[in-house]
């Protein structure tokens, strides 16, 4: 690959549809229940367009598409990102963005893009990116397992009123923290694994 700029650490790799599928709250950007705020994308070069302020770059993956957004410094006539980079369309590049709200939307802001010059290179990334979803699958699923496991304890009759959600916290036998247990309880419910029981802050198992 051509390198035009410095990588920024502690990148997460993402597929499109996973930048359309953000989970939003206040001002923060989680992709697997973590905070996110620089992501690495592969993907193929679609269309190419010119402002005044900045290069946009229309790109597409398996999962979709999306404008990446290279701005311009004042009196600059081409981002900084973007020098010695050609526009070729179909051409895969590698791109590393960070994620602001702008008026409400997400913006995905280029920092750093290169070519990708061989298929081997893609399916790198592609490897890359399902184990990052295997481990917050497995972290995940471990994680579920433990609450089921601690609601059964406490409420082994499974009565309607429900476990509180502070006694389970105090229960497991791990390090998470209240806001991630009510976040993971809120996620089964969602997925049929729990249901409420007397009220927001009480969970059962749905029988």
């Amino acid at each position: 690959m051509n390198s035009y700029n410095t990588k920024p650490p502690q990148i997460l790799p993402v597929t499109l549809k996973m930048l359309k599928n953000l989970e939003i709250q206040e001002d923060q950007y989680s992709i697997y229940s973590k905070p996110v705020e620089t992501v690495e994308i592969v993907a193929r070069l679609v269309k190419e367009n010119e402002t005044a302020m900045r290069t946009e770059l229309i790109v597409q993956d398996f999962s979709g598409s999306c404008t990446l957004l290279f701005y311009k410094k004042q009196d600059e006539d081409e981002s900084r990102c973007l020098k010695g980079f050609a526009f070729t369309a179909n051409k895969y590049v590698r791109v590393i963005a960070s994620l602001r709200k702008v008026q409400g939307e997400v913006n995905i802001i280029g920092q750093y893009i290169e070519r990708v010059n061989s298929r081997k290179e893609v399916n790198e990334f592609y490897s890359q990116l399902i184990l990052a979803t295997l481990n917050y699958t497995h972290k995940r699923e471990g994680m579920y397992s433990t609450i089921i496991q601690t609601i059964r304890t406490l409420n082994p009759a499974n009565i309607l009123k429900g476990v509180n959600i502070t006694d389970i916290h105090k229960n497991l036998l791990n390090k998470s923290t209240l806001a991630q247990i009510e976040e993971n309880c809120a996620k089964m419910v969602s997925e049929n694994l729990l249901e409420m029981g007397i009220d927001w802050n009480h969970y059962r198992i749905i029988n």
